[in-house]
């Protein structure tokens, strides 16, 4: 086995015509072309060279500062009607009621005519946020505090981990820095 382990190289397990994208793709696509094809990294390009590599780990990267994953908040999924106007009147309802929404995402629910909301807000105590939504809610899924640091951590995060910095394509020459 180990003889044979010797004599293999990159070019026998690598990919040949690896699917590619530009550096002006959006995130969203790149990430459906990952999980539609089922692959872990993207090469990105620009003008037919290799400029980075976009990872399920820089997408993950991406989530957790989309979820405000790193402040410290009030989380709340609720499930509204799918109409024009609903997620103005969630946003409004929690700027009334003294909250400050630092995170939004907004997803399909089960049924066509409903919507489902996640959201990350500061400046309220749970009680304040359940009661300034309830009326707006089809249901509320959950609700939890966060704290952006579990005790016993580090501001740089658990096991002293940095706290992720945007890369820029163009700072590191080819290839993952």
């Amino acid at each position: 086995m180990t003889s044979l382990l010797a004599k293999l190289t990159v070019d026998r397990v690598m990919t040949a015509k690896p699917v590619t994208v530009t550096e002006d793709v959006p995130l969203e696509e790149a990430a459906r072309i990952m999980a539609d094809r089922s692959i872990g990294g993207l090469p990105v390009l620009r003008d037919g060279t290799l400029v980075g590599i976009i990872t399920e780990s820089d997408l993950f990267r991406v989530f957790i500062e989309l979820f405000g994953a790193r402040q410290k908040g009030v989380r709340l999924t609720m499930v509204v009607a799918n109409r024009r106007g609903e997620l103005a009147e969630v946003t409004e309802a929690v700027t009334k009621a003294g909250g400050n929404i630092i995170a939004l995402g907004t997803f399909l629910a089960d049924d066509p005519t409903q919507g489902r909301l996640t959201m990350k807000v500061d400046g309220l105590a749970k009680g304040k946020i359940l009661e300034a939504l309830r009326p707006l809610a089809v249901r509320i899924e959950d609700v939890r505090e966060s704290w952006r640091f579990r005790p016993g951590t580090s501001p740089r995060g658990s096991a002293g981990v940095r706290s992720p910095r945007p890369r820029r394509a163009d700072s590191g020459g080819p290839g993952r820095r």
